[in-house]
């Protein structure tokens, strides 16, 4: 850093300061604990079919434990781009919060400016960070980003008296979220995150409460909160057996399953609706995924919505074989005491890195199993 700014190159050539599981913290950044380390058990999906390969079953079932949740306070840092901590001349990285070294540097690589330095803009105040990598997707919001609000809750703070520091160019439905759940126009710090680096003389950083494929005990917690945000909570008469397919249609991915129109013709054909959330205002969204007793689709955000779903809905996954995109809604489905199954398609790598194609008959014994209601097993 100069007088005038830092410069692209200083920042990728820096080196890290990992906080991860840090058993001692550098001078001016000390860490609030809320709950411990726990012990977690995965949920085992209420049915599997396809071809699966030994490391997913590994990747489903080796993670034991969440890390402690609570909050980093950083004393006399700056922030840059997708929300990447800078101090004492290093790039922060935190495991926990979901920085890590490789997207440090190829984001920064990408975003920031080739051209002189990037001016520093000061920043009064305790600030807490409410983004991350991923601000873009909305499931993000609803697993890392929103959960924020929740942990500060929790620690006994007023979220109105601390500001919230956000990317200026925010997508519209996070901006909707971040309102719903108390905060308005006045408690939010955005900044152009490609164009400037804010001075911060005190940021607070919560950690998140998913730690894929597993959440922490606390999460369940926050599913109750946020419904109750969105009046999707408390007393409700029983929710209509309404069954919907996320249809990714529309949606531009590198995982594209090749098959989806007859994919989509079974779900149909099992009194599935087809829907493009993505089109839809948050809020009715919201109120679809509410109602919805059984809910089935492509492996991605948009099915991170059934937070907001009934207890034992039943989520039915659509994915290929590699570990990406992981099993975090193993997890969501735990804290919410949702049922869940996956499908498993067979790669095309000749098609597409991440494309493939789901066997119209294990599609069919999936959406099968997942009719089949939880009271078969009470005599």
């Amino acid at each position: 850093m100069t007088r005038s700014g830092f410069y692209k190159n200083d920042i990728l050539s820096s080196g890290f300061l990992d906080l991860t599981h840090a058993e001692s913290l550098p001078p001016g950044i000390s860490f609030f604990e809320l709950s411990g380390v726990r012990d977690v058990l995965p949920l085992a999906p209420n049915f599997l079919f396809g071809d699966i390969p030994a490391h997913l079953c590994r990747e489903m079932f080796h993670k034991t434990s969440v890390h402690r949740i609570g909050y980093y306070s950083i004393e006399r840092c700056h922030l840059t781009y997708d929300g990447i901590i800078l101090r004492d001349g290093r790039k922060v990285m935190c495991q926990e919060m979901n920085v890590m070294p490789p997207h440090c540097q190829d984001v920064l690589a990408w975003a920031l400016p080739e051209e002189g330095p990037i001016p520093v803009r000061h920043l009064d105040g305790p600030c807490v960070l409410l983004y991350g990598p991923g601000w873009r997707t909305w499931g993000h919001w609803l697993s890392d980003f929103l959960p924020r609000i929740f942990s500060i809750l929790c620690c006994g703070i007023d979220p109105s008296r601390l500001k919230w520091i956000v990317p200026r160019d925010l997508p519209d439905y996070a901006l909707r979220l971040i309102r719903q759940c108390g905060l308005d126009d006045a408690h939010l710090a955005p900044f152009d995150h490609r164009e400037e680096i804010l001075s911060i003389g005190a940021l607070l950083c919560p950690v998140n409460l998913t730690a894929a494929p597993l959440v922490h005990p606390m999460f369940s917690g926050y599913c109750d909160w946020i419904k109750s945000r969105f009046s999707t909570s408390g007393p409700q008469e029983k929710p209509d057996r309404r069954k919907i397919f996320i249809s990714r249609t529309r949606v531009s991915s590198h995982r594209a399953l090749l098959n989806r129109p007859e994919v989509e013709s079974i779900a149909v054909d099992f009194g599935y609706d087809l829907i493009a959330p993505e089109h839809m205002p948050v809020e009715e969204q919201i109120r679809l995924f509410a109602t919805a007793t059984h809910i089935a689709g492509e492996y991605g955000s948009g099915l991170h919505t059934s937070i907001f779903s009934p207890p034992h809905a039943t989520i039915t996954c659509l994915r290929g074989t590699l570990t990406s995109p992981g099993f975090l809604q193993t997890g969501l489905a735990a804290a919410c005491h949702q049922r869940i199954g996956y499908v498993f398609g067979t790669m095309r790598p000749d098609l597409g890195h991440e494309s493939y194609e789901v066997d119209p008959a294990f599609l069919r014994w999936g959406l099968g199993n997942a009719d089949i209601p939880s009271s078969s097993y009470q005599v």
